[in-house]
């Protein structure tokens, strides 16, 4: 049967050319070839409607979200190192929140960004790792 008969037969019951074109499109997609009609209609209908665009902002957005993440990871690290240096050391929980900002901070600076001069805080991560390393390998625990 060929898209024409097909195209009469509906027709020829009654269906209107709009029936007939959603048909004809859907047997396109089920049939195995690389035109995917509805995809294509999609396409256009984000385009007209600004689709692209937001998606921009919102990867805009995701990038100030995650600078402004490793910031505050940075800042809670560098505050954390000054505790320590005035033997103010941190409790088992704030120890454990300042590892999570320590790797907030580091897949940023490495994986997410890799051009951000991450310079600041190297010393101070340092030393609480080394804190940590003793804490937990003291024998007290």
């Amino acid at each position: 049967m060929t898209l024409q008969s097909i195209i009469n037969t509906i027709q020829s019951e009654g269906g209107s050319w709009a029936i007939s074109i959603i048909l004809i499109m859907s047997i396109v997609e089920i049939v195995p070839i690389k035109v995917n009609p509805w995809s294509a209609i999609l396409r256009w209908f984000g385009d007209a409607i600004g689709l692209a665009d937001i998606r921009k902002d919102v990867i805009s957005l995701n990038a100030k979200i995650d600078y402004n993440e490793a910031i505050a990871a940075r800042y809670r690290i560098i505050v954390a190192a000054d505790e320590l240096r005035n033997g103010n050391p941190p409790s088992p929980e704030h120890l454990e929140q300042l590892g999570e900002d320590i790797e907030t901070y580091k897949r940023y600076c490495t994986v997410i960004n890799p051009e951000y001069t991450n310079h600041k805080g190297q010393q101070s991560m340092k030393m609480i790792l080394e804190y940590e390393a003793k804490v937990y390998s003291s024998p007290d625990l």
